[in-house]
């Protein structure tokens, strides 16, 4: 069986768990249909387990290989355009049409104001922009929720989970 195909059955075994309302009775002889009993179980839980941890890390590596790609290209394309539009003042200044064969052009002009040059402390009420973050805060909504009280919309869950390591 591969791991494709386990993982097909344990997520229809999932959504008849999620059917069922969560209870497991009756389906332990189907989760020992897919995993196997006993270490052979545990082997094969492993393996699988590995696997898709290797998957994970060879997309996540691959995704940042393209990210630097692409921020590379970027790069180079802001430095091909200054040296573009360098060229074309250049030619503008001595009195010639800036051209480029079989490509349009617009040249823009913006005004841009700099604010890291200011004291925002010495600028006009009216000129500086306060930001206000807020969000909730889970420590004390956690300590309150732990010490019985509630705290409407929030609720407590516990969540399990497992760390699996390699032996050396």
């Amino acid at each position: 069986m591969s791991v494709f195909d386990i993982e097909r059955q344990a997520l229809d075994l999932l959504d008849d768990i999620a059917e069922a309302g969560g209870d497991l009775d009756g389906f332990d002889e189907r989760i020992a249909d897919i995993i196997g009993v006993g270490d052979e179980a545990a082997t094969r839980c492993w393996h699988v387990f590995h696997r898709l941890e290797a998957e994970k890390a060879h997309h996540k590596a691959t995704a940042a290989h393209y990210a630097a790609l692409s921020k590379s290209a970027a790069q180079g394309a802001e430095r091909v355009r200054g040296l573009l539009l360098r060229l074309m003042l250049a030619r503008e200044a001595i009195g010639e049409e800036p051209k480029v064969r079989g490509y349009c052009h617009t040249q823009t002009r913006e005004s841009v104001v700099y604010a890291d040059d200011f004291d925002v402390g010495n600028l006009p009420a009216g000129f500086v922009i306060t930001k206000t973050t807020v969000q909730p805060d889970k420590w004390l909504i956690r300590s309150t929720l732990e010490a019985g009280e509630t705290v409407p919309g929030a609720t407590l869950t516990t969540t399990r989970g497992v760390v699996i390591t390699r032996r050396k």
